[in-house]
């Protein structure tokens, strides 16, 4: 085993349970939550926002925006961003419009699975920020495979129960942990 540690982050769900006008020191979430163990690398997994055909300013300066934001964590050492795509879905009743995520998903669920495959190991602890269940196969297979899973969670009701089960630690989301990660 390399003692190495891999950590996860579904970007989508860390912006939903983090506190509202907290902007986040990435450097210092990983090393948090690497907790005293070598890291393999770190994974960001979001979209960029929705382009429609004919983007507004707005639309232009909120994606530049993002992009920027990649740079800055990508420019972090062994710090690697997975885009996915956002899929305009229709619109709610009340005109509000639908967007959802695609791919990813499937590219966390593959890097946990290409992570706890590859001979030799190159890690043997995976740590997860999500509360998606659709995580749970790859965490079950994690855990199969004699790698130790760390979810790192919101509060209740922000995360699928079956996968928090699952888990062998645990790691809630508090106030205090996100004002120790504040830039």
């Amino acid at each position: 085993m390399s003692g190495k540690v891999a950590i996860l982050i579904d970007g989508g769900y860390l912006s939903k349970v983090c506190p509202k006008g907290t902007k986040i020191d990435f450097s210092k979430l990983v090393e948090k939550l690497r907790d005293g163990q070598p890291l393999h690398r770190a994974y960001y997994y979001n979209c960029l926002p929705y382009q429609p055909q004919n983007p507004t300013k707005e639309d232009r300066e909120r994606t530049s925006k993002t992009m920027k934001f990649y740079e800055y964590l990508n420019r972090i050492e062994r710090f690697c961003v997975r885009q996915g795509k956002l899929k305009f879905r229709g619109l709610t009743v009340n005109k509000v419009p639908i967007f959802e995520q695609k791919r990813v998903d499937l590219m966390l669920g593959l890097d946990v699975a290409s992570l706890i495959r590859t001979q030799p190991r190159v890690v043997d602890t995976i740590v997860v920020v999500t509360g998606d269940g659709d995580m749970l196969p790859a965490l079950i297979a994690a855990r199969e495979a004699e790698v130790i899973v760390k979810l790192v969670h919101g509060n209740s009701g922000t995360y699928d129960q079956e996968i928090w089960e699952n888990a062998d630690e645990r790691l809630e989301l508090s106030i205090s942990f996100f004002d120790s990660i504040k830039l």
